[in-house]
C-alpha cells in the first residue's frame, strides 16, 4: 500500500505542477501574433521543464538517502536517525527506474487521450487534452494548429526521458554526497585513533 501512496503523492506533484504551465500554454495560445505566442509558449516549457528538473532531482537524491538508511537497517547498523523518528519505508528507496515510472504514469492518461482526439476527431477529447496536458499539446499545435496530434507522444516521450535522466541524476548526486560524507567521517575517526 505504500508503494502505491508513494507513487501517487509524486505522480500528483509533477500532474499538479505540469498542470498549471499547461493551462498558462492555453490561455496564451489565444494570443493572434504567432511568433509572440510561440515564443511565450516556449518560454513557459522551457521554465516548467527547469522547475521539473530540480523537482524530479530532488527526489531521486531523497531517494538515495533512504536506501542508505535502508542498507543500514537491514545490515542492523545504526542510521543516524533518533529510534521513533524515522521516516524509512522501502518505497521511498531509490530505484534506478522509479523516475521512468513516475513519468510515464505521469503521460499515460496524456498518450490515451492523444490516441483518441487524433483518431475519434473528438473536439472533447482534443479539449480535454489541450486543458489536462497543455505541455505536452501546445508545443506541438503552436507550430500548426491543426498539427497531427500523434507529434505529442514525441512531447511525451521526451518527458518520460527526461524525467527518468534526472531522477538518476538525483541519485547520483546522493551518491556523491553519501561519499564526501562517508570521507569526511573516516577522516575523523582516523584524527582520533591518533
Amino acid at each position: 500500500m505504500m508503494w502505491i501512496l508513494e507513487y501517487v503523492r509524486r505522480i500528483g506533484t509533477l500532474l499538479l505542477l505540469n498542470f498549471m504551465f499547461g493551462i498558462t500554454m492555453f490561455l496564451v495560445f489565444a494570443i493572434e501574433n504567432t511568433a509572440l505566442r510561440c515564443a511565450i509558449i516556449y518560454l513557459i516549457a522551457a521554465a516548467m521543464f527547469v522547475l521539473d528538473f530540480f523537482i524530479v532531482r530532488s527526489m531521486g537524491e531523497q531517494d538515495f538517502k533512504m536506501s542508505v538508511i535502508g542498507a543500514a537497517k537491514r545490515k542492523n547498523k545504526p542510521s543516524g536517525i533518533p529510534e521513533g523518528k524515522s521516516v524509512y519505508h522501502i518505497s521511498k528507496e531509490y530505484r534506478i527506474y522509479k523516475g521512468f515510472l513516475i513519468a510515464l504514469i505521469t503521460v499515460a492518461l496524456a498518450i490515451l487521450l492523444i490516441v483518441i482526439a487524433q483518431g475519434s476527431e473528438s473536439a472533447g477529447t482534443r479539449l480535454a487534452l489541450l486543458v489536462l496536458y497543455g505541455w505536452i499539446a501546445m508545443p506541438v499545435l503552436t507550430v500548426s494548429a491543426s498539427a497531427n496530434l500523434y507529434f505529442c507522444l514525441i512531447v511525451a516521450g521526451i518527458s518520460v526521458a527526461y524525467f527518468g535522466i534526472v531522477y538518476i541524476i538525483g541519485g547520483e548526486k546522493g551518491r556523491l554526497q553519501h561519499y564526501v560524507l562517508l570521507k569526511k567521517t573516516n577522516a575523523i575517526v582516523d584524527l582520533e585513533k591518533q
